[in-house]
């Protein structure tokens, strides 16, 4: 038997002993720069999981979305690179250990050197599904131009879609005046840094979200103060950016209704930002909406539905829906109250796991950290949202039935959504739906409850 030195996992032990220690030594400066302390341990541990799985596409649908990052690329035709078109029709081999990942390794890098099939392009390919990634996708561009070879390219461009999680969620850290130790817990979770070091549209949708949350939190906070017009143009831009590939988070914007008229300055500018904020939220989910509306009017009913195949059709699903409403209703209550769908690939033998874990401590293909750990994961989150010293936000009780309805109405379309697209037709469950959608308002979810009464109080070596 030989010893062989791995350096991927002794850099795993190296920054996990540095992050240890400089918690040890530095508290007092991590509980007061947190943002910073946030950002320098996320870049670490993300970097760490970039240079771990190299050029391979393990993140749910990763080999997609680094596609839309590829074309981008692009104004016209183009011909992607051999290692380009391995790692998007999502054919690379599979490895195990340090020798055959440097094959693999290897043979990206002499792959690369040949060009593909000529990909033809009308237009640019901008959508607004596709706009979260044109900064990554010029990022990813402009390191393929140093020729630095396909494995560092590869894991340079996602760095790009880390560093943007890392400079919102730092940001959104710096400025909240509330559940700062929740969201630095919740952004440093394994899942949520694995959505960051992937390519995704999710780590963004997740920081945008929010950072808008807490400006918009901050401002509830001050119900008479005047909101500064930077201010409410932010919460406005970041809801709806976070919307922009995934409408179904578009009635984060409805939030917006729970200024008063002296946060806004009177009664007209209140209306009138109500009034924009509806139109934004309509043209949000007209983009998801519109086209399978119009096909369905129509009587298109091969359109839509799961592209990876399957009985799948959005027309023929939403068809069954209008025949029978109190079914789906039946159903949708069902399936959202039923925690047992939960899960990563909708195989119970795969990732039968408490949804805590598929939450926070799952890694894709990589499968998901056993539930054992949950006795870790529950203490931190536990002592996260009731050891602040400061809690809640400051709404009427009819306002905070009507914030709990908007988060109630992402959830019914986060549902809603998987089970039009991508559940076969007429089927009795929702397949598809992952707790990884619920990241984006996880702190709202929480900030809302009625805990301020609970304390859980804490010093160096005692929890009391």
């Amino acid at each position: 038997n030989n010893f062989y030195f791995n350096k991927y996992r002794w850099g795993i032990v190296l920054i996990t002993c540095v992050c240890l220690i400089g918690v040890w030594l530095f508290k007092k400066e991590i509980v007061r720069r947190t943002g910073l302390s946030f950002a320098m341990i996320g870049i670490l541990f993300s970097l760490c999981i970039t240079i771990c799985t190299g050029a391979r596409v393990f993140g749910w649908d990763e080999q997609i979305h680094y596609n839309k990052v590829v074309d981008l690329g692009y104004l016209g035709d183009y011909e992607p690179n051999g290692a380009e078109e391995i790692l998007i029709a999502n054919v690379a081999p599979d490895y195990n250990t340090y020798e055959e990942k440097a094959a693999s390794i290897a043979a990206l890098n002499q792959i690369a050197s040949y060009e593909g099939e000529t990909i033809h392009k009308e237009n640019w390919g901008i959508t607004f599904g596709r706009i979260p990634f044109v900064l990554p996708s010029i990022g990813y561009k402009l390191v393929g131009s140093l020729n630095m070879g396909f494995n560092r390219t590869f894991m340079l461009g996602k760095m790009f879609f880390t560093m943007i999680y890392i400079a919102l969620m730092g940001i959104a850290i710096w400025r909240t005046k509330r559940y700062k130790i929740l969201i630095t817990c919740i952004g440093l979770m394994p899942t949520s840094l694995f959505l960051a070091s992937s390519y995704t549209y999710d780590c963004i949708i997740i920081a945008c979200a929010m950072l808008g949350f807490v400006l918009w939190m901050n401002e509830i906070l001050e119900p008479d103060k005047r909101i500064k017009t930077s201010n409410l143009l932010l919460i406005i831009g970041l809801f709806s950016f976070a919307s922009l590939s995934k409408a179904i988070y578009a009635p984060l914007l409805l939030l917006i209704f729970l200024f008063n008229k002296n946060k806004l300055g009177n009664k007209k500018n209140m209306w009138l930002l109500r009034g924009i904020a509806c139109g934004v939220i309509l043209a949000l989910l007209a983009t998801m909406l519109l086209p399978t509306a119009a096909n369905t009017i129509a009587n298109n009913v091969d359109y839509g539905g799961d592209k990876r195949g399957g009985d799948t059709g959005s027309v023929r699903q939403i068809l069954s829906i209008l025949n029978y409403p109190f079914q789906y209703i039946k159903l949708l209550v069902k399936e959202i109250f039923s925690l047992d769908n939960f899960r990563n690939f909708g195989d119970a033998k795969l990732d039968d796991f408490i949804f805590l874990n598929l939450g926070f401590l799952s890694f894709g293909k990589y499968g998901t950290i056993p539930d054992k750990y949950v006795v870790i994961l529950l203490p931190i989150l536990f002592l996260a949202i009731l050891g602040e010293k400061r809690r809640g936000i400051k709404l009427s009780k009819f306002q905070m039935i009507f914030y709990y309805i908007v988060l109630g109405l992402i959830v019914v379309l986060i549902w809603s959504a998987l089970y039009v697209q991508f559940t076969v037709v007429g089927a009795e469950q929702i397949a598809g739906v992952q707790v990884r959608y619920y990241l984006p308002i996880t702190v709202p979810l929480l900030a809302g409850l009625p805990l301020k009464k609970w304390r859980v109080g804490y010093k160096e070596s005692t929890i009391y």
